[in-house]
């Protein structure tokens, strides 16, 4: 008899016949991440408002429940910060016009004058929700390295970060009114 990782109840065969959580789970590999990639946009369980709420109330108890198995009634990670940075970027592009900087820059306190630098900062600035996505992996890499005497290998740092870069895009998304409103 197998006990079910995310429900508790004892069961038999591949699926728990209470919630449907696969008997065998495995720990996160690139195998899993490229199966998350091509099946994430299109499989949900109990949608993104559920997994939010739950990031929103007990952020790592909710990622670390993800990590060790307990995957049913979760949003997968990797579809959520997609969904969110598109929506972030829709309402970035309908609602805020493109960022202007200055023609200066001043770093201690010494102005610059460079075309190339202002071309990067402005693309960075107007293109947030591309930003957000290429930022995963690289604060996934961070604290992969920052703690790698844990049990946790890359891919599950790349979970994580990918969770939490989702709750950073969802606060933001709740804040956009005010960004809006305060617009000038």
């Amino acid at each position: 008899m197998t006990e079910c990782k995310n429900c508790g109840n004892g069961f038999e065969g591949n699926y728990c016949n209470q919630c449907g959580q696969a008997a065998s789970t495995r720990r996160l590999n690139f195998k899993f991440l490229w199966h998350d990639i091509q099946h994430g946009l299109f499989h949900f369980d109990k949608g993104i408002i559920h997994s939010l709420g739950h990031l929103c109330l007990r952020p790592g108890y909710t990622i670390k429940e993800y990590l060790e198995g307990k995957r049913v009634g979760h949003f997968k990670p990797l579809s959520m910060v997609v969904v969110l940075a598109t929506v972030y970027g829709l309402l970035k592009h309908f609602f805020l016009h493109e960022a202007e900087l200055p023609s200066k820059i001043t770093i201690n306190n010494k102005s610059i004058n460079s075309d190339t630098i202002n071309a990067v900062f402005k693309w960075v600035n107007n293109h947030g929700a591309i930003m957000a996505l290429l930022i995963v992996p690289i604060y996934a890499l961070a604290s992969f390295l920052a703690y790698r005497k844990e049990k946790y290998n890359f891919v599950e740092h790349l979970v994580l970060n990918a969770y939490a870069s989702s709750l950073r895009l969802f606060v933001t998304i709740i804040l956009f009114p005010l960004v809006v409103l305060t617009q000038h």
